[in-house]
């Protein structure tokens, strides 16, 4: 009976500590895991300096951005985000710029409110014109 006893007592023990151990090296592990992901997240911030428009407008909130085969930036933006103070001055919707930033053109014009079907048909010229194909927007030069 003594036997039996020591016999599950050590047993106990031993499992006690297999577990114990187990537990911490997943602690280990998890908290390695964790302090690795967060260290491998990439930090961004605006650059409001880098895209040089021409002095007469200014450019509103931006939606979707896209880089063409030249490096160019492509920007959509939003002109009727504007206050009434600035929506004299509203840069065209679609705003390209070289990789220093310098303006190149820009496609649209002021008053122009694009909707529903007349908003799609627009995204589907600028694919094609950053895709190669002929573009139907219009455009507008500094």
């Amino acid at each position: 009976m003594r036997r039996t006893f020591l016999t599950i007592a050590t047993l106990s023990a031993g499992i006690a500590a297999m577990i114990a151990a187990g537990q911490r090296g997943l602690e280990q592990t998890a908290s390695a895991q964790a302090g690795a992901a967060v260290m491998q997240i990439p930090k961004f911030r605006a650059e409001g300096s880098w895209a040089k428009l021409p002095s007469k407008w200014v450019m509103a909130i931006v939606s979707s951005t896209g880089i063409d085969e030249q490096d160019h930036l492509w920007v959509l933006q939003r002109p009727n985000t504007l206050s009434a103070e600035e929506k004299a001055k509203a840069a065209p919707p679609v705003l390209e710029f070289d990789t220093e930033g310098n303006f190149i053109q820009a496609w649209g014009g002021p008053g122009r409110v694009m909707t529903g079907r007349r908003r799609s048909m627009e995204f589907i010229s600028i694919r094609k014109a950053l895709s190669g194909s002929e573009a139907t927007a219009t455009t507008t030069k500094s």
